[in-house]
């Protein structure tokens, strides 16, 4: 698993998702190129109460998608 803390934007990142959630509103996460999804599918597990949206606009990559 990626621990996206070790890097210098995933405190702020993790931190404003927890922010996000207190007050009650639901994050989105929009993954642009996101090639066959893997990304996507690491994002929909790491912020599970995120709106996750994939945007891949090639179509060979968006069939390979999980």
């Amino acid at each position: 698993a990626l621990d996206m803390d070790k890097f210098p934007q995933g405190s702020e990142v993790r931190a404003c998702y927890e922010e996000m959630l207190a007050r009650g509103r639901v994050p989105v996460v929009l993954d642009c190129g996101a090639n066959i999804g893997f990304s996507t599918y690491w994002q929909e597990v790491e912020f599970p109460q995120a709106l996750v949206i994939a945007v891949e606009p090639d179509v060979e990559n968006a069939k390979l998608a999980v």
